[in-house]
Protein backbone atom coordinates (compact mmCIF):
# COMPACT_ATOMS: atom_id res chain seq x y z
CA UNK A 1 0.00 0.00 0.00
CA UNK A 2 0.89 3.71 -0.41
CA UNK A 3 1.84 5.74 2.13
CA UNK A 4 -0.62 8.00 1.13
CA UNK A 5 -3.40 5.38 1.53
CA UNK A 6 -2.47 3.40 4.69
CA UNK A 7 -5.20 1.59 7.17
CA UNK A 8 -5.12 3.13 10.67
CA UNK A 9 -7.67 1.31 13.07
CA UNK A 10 -11.59 1.51 13.39
CA UNK A 11 -10.89 1.99 16.78
CA UNK A 12 -9.16 5.40 16.19
CA UNK A 13 -12.04 6.59 14.27
CA UNK A 14 -14.72 9.51 16.20
CA UNK A 15 -17.63 7.49 15.47
CA UNK A 16 -16.50 4.12 16.58
CA UNK A 17 -18.92 1.97 18.90
CA UNK A 18 -16.82 2.35 21.94
CA UNK A 19 -17.38 6.11 22.42
CA UNK A 20 -20.69 6.01 20.68
CA UNK A 21 -22.71 3.30 22.14
CA UNK A 22 -20.61 1.34 24.84
CA UNK A 23 -20.97 4.02 27.17
CA UNK A 24 -17.25 5.39 27.24
CA UNK A 25 -16.51 9.30 27.41
CA UNK A 26 -13.82 10.79 25.86
CA UNK A 27 -11.63 13.00 28.18
CA UNK A 28 -9.00 13.39 26.36
CA UNK A 29 -9.17 14.29 22.16
CA UNK A 30 -5.29 15.37 20.50
CA UNK A 31 -3.20 14.86 18.53
CA UNK A 32 -2.27 11.17 18.27
CA UNK A 33 -3.61 10.58 21.55
CA UNK A 34 -7.37 9.74 22.98
CA UNK A 35 -8.40 8.59 26.13
CA UNK A 36 -11.91 7.24 26.88
CA UNK A 37 -13.53 6.58 30.50
CA UNK A 38 -16.32 4.80 31.29
CA UNK A 39 -17.28 4.73 34.88
CA UNK A 40 -18.58 1.72 37.57
CA UNK A 41 -19.50 3.53 40.91
CA UNK A 42 -16.19 3.95 42.23
CA UNK A 43 -13.91 2.33 39.60
CA UNK A 44 -12.80 4.29 36.87
CA UNK A 45 -11.61 2.59 33.36
CA UNK A 46 -9.61 4.33 30.96
CA UNK A 47 -8.74 3.13 27.27
CA UNK A 48 -5.95 5.13 26.02
CA UNK A 49 -5.78 5.02 21.89
CA UNK A 50 -2.09 6.29 21.35
CA UNK A 51 -0.06 7.29 18.04
CA UNK A 52 2.53 8.68 19.82
CA UNK A 53 6.30 7.73 19.67
CA UNK A 54 7.41 6.09 23.26
CA UNK A 55 9.06 9.11 24.82
CA UNK A 56 5.74 11.21 24.13
CA UNK A 57 3.24 8.20 25.34
CA UNK A 58 5.03 7.82 28.59
CA UNK A 59 5.51 12.07 28.63
CA UNK A 60 0.95 12.05 28.42
CA UNK A 61 0.71 9.13 30.52
CA UNK A 62 2.32 11.58 33.14
CA UNK A 63 -0.19 14.27 32.57
CA UNK A 64 -3.18 11.95 32.69
CA UNK A 65 -2.41 11.35 36.92
CA UNK A 66 -4.93 8.06 35.57
CA UNK A 67 -3.09 5.11 38.04
CA UNK A 68 -5.08 5.09 41.13
CA UNK A 69 -6.42 2.40 43.39
CA UNK A 70 -9.55 2.47 41.93
CA UNK A 71 -8.36 2.58 38.09
CA UNK A 72 -8.11 0.19 35.65
CA UNK A 73 -6.02 1.60 32.90
CA UNK A 74 -5.78 0.02 29.45
CA UNK A 75 -2.89 1.13 26.97
CA UNK A 76 -3.17 0.49 23.29
CA UNK A 77 0.10 2.00 21.73
CA UNK A 78 -0.99 1.51 18.11
CA UNK A 79 2.26 2.83 16.65
CA UNK A 80 5.62 1.59 18.53
CA UNK A 81 6.94 -1.50 17.97
CA UNK A 82 6.94 -4.52 20.70
CA UNK A 83 11.04 -3.47 21.34
CA UNK A 84 10.54 0.04 21.80
CA UNK A 85 8.71 -0.33 25.21
CA UNK A 86 9.73 -3.73 25.99
CA UNK A 87 7.37 -5.89 27.79
CA UNK A 88 6.00 -2.70 29.96
CA UNK A 89 5.90 0.87 30.40
CA UNK A 90 7.83 2.89 32.82
CA UNK A 91 5.50 6.07 34.23
CA UNK A 92 7.52 7.84 36.99
CA UNK A 93 8.76 4.56 38.28
CA UNK A 94 5.47 2.69 38.01
CA UNK A 95 5.68 -0.71 35.95
CA UNK A 96 2.62 -1.55 33.32
CA UNK A 97 3.37 -4.63 31.90
CA UNK A 98 1.80 -6.21 29.01
CA UNK A 99 -1.86 -7.42 28.76
CA UNK A 100 -2.46 -10.79 29.35
CA UNK A 101 -4.71 -12.82 27.34
CA UNK A 102 -7.31 -12.36 30.07
CA UNK A 103 -7.45 -9.16 29.99
CA UNK A 104 -6.79 -8.34 26.14
CA UNK A 105 -9.79 -5.62 25.69
CA UNK A 106 -9.02 -4.90 21.75
CA UNK A 107 -7.49 -6.91 18.73
CA UNK A 108 -3.72 -7.40 18.22
CA UNK A 109 -3.65 -8.40 14.82
CA UNK A 110 -6.52 -8.01 12.26
CA UNK A 111 -6.78 -8.66 8.53
CA UNK A 112 -7.95 -5.37 6.29
CA UNK A 113 -8.88 -5.29 2.88
CA UNK A 114 -8.06 -2.49 0.53
CA UNK A 115 -11.68 -1.81 -1.24
CA UNK A 116 -10.48 0.65 -3.32
CA UNK A 117 -8.65 -1.61 -5.74
CA UNK A 118 -10.82 -2.66 -8.83
CA UNK A 119 -13.73 -5.44 -8.49
CA UNK A 120 -11.56 -7.72 -10.48
CA UNK A 121 -8.56 -6.61 -8.32
CA UNK A 122 -9.93 -7.67 -5.37
CA UNK A 123 -11.45 -11.05 -6.79
CA UNK A 124 -8.13 -12.21 -8.04
CA UNK A 125 -6.50 -11.38 -4.52
CA UNK A 126 -8.56 -14.50 -3.30
CA UNK A 127 -6.89 -17.33 -3.06
CA UNK A 128 -8.02 -20.58 -4.90
CA UNK A 129 -9.67 -22.48 -2.05
CA UNK A 130 -11.77 -19.02 -1.10
CA UNK A 131 -12.75 -18.65 -4.73
CA UNK A 132 -13.56 -22.32 -5.57
CA UNK A 133 -15.88 -21.77 -2.36
CA UNK A 134 -17.18 -18.95 -3.77
CA UNK A 135 -18.06 -20.29 -6.76
CA UNK A 136 -19.52 -23.50 -5.24
CA UNK A 137 -22.15 -21.46 -2.95
CA UNK A 138 -23.21 -19.39 -5.83
CA UNK A 139 -24.06 -21.99 -8.51
CA UNK A 140 -25.63 -23.87 -5.38
CA UNK A 141 -28.79 -21.31 -5.56
CA UNK A 142 -27.85 -19.63 -1.94
CA UNK A 143 -28.28 -15.77 -2.11
CA UNK A 144 -26.96 -13.21 0.45
CA UNK A 145 -29.03 -10.27 1.09
CA UNK A 146 -28.57 -6.76 2.54
CA UNK A 147 -30.76 -4.95 5.16
CA UNK A 148 -30.14 -1.91 6.95
CA UNK A 149 -33.24 -2.08 8.98
CA UNK A 150 -33.77 -5.96 9.57
CA UNK A 151 -37.53 -7.36 10.76
CA UNK A 152 -38.15 -8.50 14.22
CA UNK A 153 -37.90 -11.95 12.96
CA UNK A 154 -34.31 -11.48 11.40
CA UNK A 155 -33.08 -10.15 14.79
CA UNK A 156 -34.73 -12.74 16.55
CA UNK A 157 -33.25 -15.25 14.78
CA UNK A 158 -29.58 -13.45 15.16
CA UNK A 159 -29.66 -13.09 18.88
CA UNK A 160 -31.29 -16.84 19.55
CA UNK A 161 -27.89 -18.10 17.96
CA UNK A 162 -25.38 -15.57 19.27
CA UNK A 163 -27.04 -16.39 22.89
CA UNK A 164 -26.37 -20.36 22.18
CA UNK A 165 -22.84 -19.87 20.57
CA UNK A 166 -22.00 -17.37 23.97
CA UNK A 167 -23.14 -19.92 25.71
CA UNK A 168 -20.69 -22.22 24.03
CA UNK A 169 -17.89 -19.68 24.23
CA UNK A 170 -18.54 -18.01 27.40
CA UNK A 171 -19.07 -14.89 25.57
CA UNK A 172 -21.09 -11.81 26.35
CA UNK A 173 -24.08 -11.49 24.67
CA UNK A 174 -24.70 -7.97 23.10
CA UNK A 175 -26.86 -5.77 24.05
CA UNK A 176 -30.58 -5.83 22.11
CA UNK A 177 -31.26 -2.39 22.54
CA UNK A 178 -27.98 -0.84 21.84
CA UNK A 179 -27.73 -2.88 18.16
CA UNK A 180 -31.35 -1.72 17.38
CA UNK A 181 -29.98 2.16 18.49
CA UNK A 182 -26.94 1.29 15.96
CA UNK A 183 -29.07 0.14 12.94
CA UNK A 184 -31.62 2.73 13.69
CA UNK A 185 -28.35 5.27 13.78
CA UNK A 186 -27.16 4.01 10.20
CA UNK A 187 -24.31 2.17 11.61
CA UNK A 188 -25.22 -1.03 11.50
CA UNK A 189 -25.60 -3.36 8.20
CA UNK A 190 -26.80 -6.78 8.58
CA UNK A 191 -26.08 -9.78 5.67
CA UNK A 192 -27.40 -12.51 5.66
CA UNK A 193 -26.80 -16.20 3.41
CA UNK A 194 -30.42 -17.42 2.56
CA UNK A 195 -30.89 -21.14 1.41
CA UNK A 196 -34.26 -21.46 -0.13
CA UNK A 197 -36.40 -20.05 2.89
CA UNK A 198 -33.62 -21.08 5.41
CA UNK A 199 -31.70 -18.36 6.39
CA UNK A 200 -27.98 -19.73 7.53
CA UNK A 201 -25.36 -17.06 8.65
CA UNK A 202 -25.78 -13.79 9.99
CA UNK A 203 -23.26 -11.04 9.97
CA UNK A 204 -23.09 -7.51 11.46
CA UNK A 205 -21.07 -4.97 9.78
CA UNK A 206 -20.09 -1.49 11.70
CA UNK A 207 -19.10 1.46 10.05
CA UNK A 208 -17.41 4.54 10.74
CA UNK A 209 -15.94 6.99 8.40
CA UNK A 210 -14.92 5.39 4.94
CA UNK A 211 -14.01 2.21 7.20
CA UNK A 212 -16.33 -0.96 7.83
CA UNK A 213 -15.90 -3.67 10.56
CA UNK A 214 -17.34 -7.56 10.87
CA UNK A 215 -18.22 -6.55 14.48
CA UNK A 216 -20.87 -9.84 15.06
CA UNK A 217 -21.37 -13.06 13.38
CA UNK A 218 -23.36 -16.23 14.07
CA UNK A 219 -23.11 -19.58 11.70
CA UNK A 220 -25.95 -21.56 10.59
CA UNK A 221 -26.29 -25.60 9.71
CA UNK A 222 -24.58 -25.89 7.26
CA UNK A 223 -21.22 -26.27 7.56
CA UNK A 224 -17.88 -26.21 5.00
CA UNK A 225 -20.58 -25.41 1.27
CA UNK A 226 -18.37 -22.08 1.09
CA UNK A 227 -21.58 -20.00 2.09
CA UNK A 228 -19.09 -18.39 4.84
CA UNK A 229 -16.58 -17.10 2.40
CA UNK A 230 -19.59 -16.07 -0.52
CA UNK A 231 -21.00 -14.14 2.30
CA UNK A 232 -18.04 -12.10 2.78
CA UNK A 233 -17.01 -11.92 -0.48
CA UNK A 234 -20.97 -9.96 -1.26
CA UNK A 235 -20.19 -8.04 1.69
CA UNK A 236 -16.68 -6.96 0.20
CA UNK A 237 -18.59 -6.29 -3.05
CA UNK A 238 -21.23 -4.02 -1.35
CA UNK A 239 -19.24 -2.32 0.52
CA UNK A 240 -16.99 -1.19 -2.55
CA UNK A 241 -20.37 -0.40 -4.41
CA UNK A 242 -21.22 2.01 -1.26
CA UNK A 243 -18.27 3.65 -1.26
CA UNK A 244 -15.92 2.40 1.54
CA UNK A 245 -12.32 2.18 1.33
CA UNK A 246 -11.13 -0.20 3.71
CA UNK A 247 -13.34 -3.54 5.29
CA UNK A 248 -11.69 -5.00 8.38
CA UNK A 249 -12.56 -8.31 8.95
CA UNK A 250 -12.09 -8.57 12.64
CA UNK A 251 -9.49 -9.64 15.04
CA UNK A 252 -7.13 -13.07 14.54
CA UNK A 253 -5.88 -14.45 17.59
CA UNK A 254 -2.46 -15.05 15.61
CA UNK A 255 -0.51 -15.11 12.71
CA UNK A 256 -0.41 -18.54 11.99
CA UNK A 257 -1.71 -20.80 9.38
CA UNK A 258 -2.47 -23.82 12.11
CA UNK A 259 -5.31 -21.22 13.15
CA UNK A 260 -8.55 -22.24 11.78
CA UNK A 261 -9.82 -18.12 11.92
CA UNK A 262 -6.43 -16.68 10.29
CA UNK A 263 -6.68 -19.52 7.47
CA UNK A 264 -10.28 -18.17 6.37
CA UNK A 265 -9.57 -14.61 6.94
CA UNK A 266 -6.59 -15.37 4.78
CA UNK A 267 -8.52 -16.27 2.08
CA UNK A 268 -9.82 -13.22 1.26
CA UNK A 269 -6.36 -11.42 0.19
CA UNK A 270 -6.28 -8.77 2.49
CA UNK A 271 -3.17 -7.41 4.42
CA UNK A 272 -2.55 -8.39 7.93
CA UNK A 273 -2.08 -5.60 10.43
CA UNK A 274 -0.76 -5.51 13.68
CA UNK A 275 -2.27 -2.96 16.07
CA UNK A 276 0.46 -2.69 18.13
CA UNK A 277 0.39 -3.58 22.06
CA UNK A 278 -1.96 -3.36 24.58
CA UNK A 279 -0.36 -2.51 28.29
CA UNK A 280 -2.62 -3.08 31.29
CA UNK A 281 -2.72 -1.80 34.71
CA UNK A 282 -4.98 -2.55 37.50
CA UNK A 283 -4.04 -2.34 41.31
CA UNK A 284 -3.61 -6.03 42.69
CA UNK A 285 -6.34 -6.19 45.19
CA UNK A 286 -8.85 -4.58 42.97
CA UNK A 287 -7.45 -7.40 39.97
CA UNK A 288 -8.30 -10.03 42.21
CA UNK A 289 -12.00 -8.47 42.78
CA UNK A 290 -12.64 -7.89 39.25
CA UNK A 291 -11.66 -11.57 38.35
CA UNK A 292 -13.63 -13.31 40.79
CA UNK A 293 -16.40 -10.85 40.17
CA UNK A 294 -15.83 -12.51 36.45
CA UNK A 295 -15.84 -16.11 37.48
CA UNK A 296 -19.26 -15.41 39.33
CA UNK A 297 -20.84 -13.98 36.64
CA UNK A 298 -19.48 -16.61 34.01
CA UNK A 299 -21.07 -19.37 36.53
CA UNK A 300 -24.18 -17.96 36.90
Amino acid sequence: MSSTHTYKSIFLEPDWAHQKYYGWEVIVSGDGICVLLKKYAFIKRYLVLSQLDSVQLRQELLKLKIFGFFSIVTIKDFLNPPQDNGAEILVEGLRIPKTNDTEQLLNRYTFVVDLTQEPEKLWSNMNSHTKRLCHKSSVSGVVVECVASPSDELLSLFFERYAKMANERSLAIPDAKLIGKMFNEGRLTMYYVRNESEVCSIVLVYSAGLKSIFLYGVAGKQKNDGSGQFLHWKIIEHLKLSGQHWYDLGGIPKVDDSNGIYRFKKGFGGEVFDLGCEYFYCHSALLFAKRMYKKFRLAF
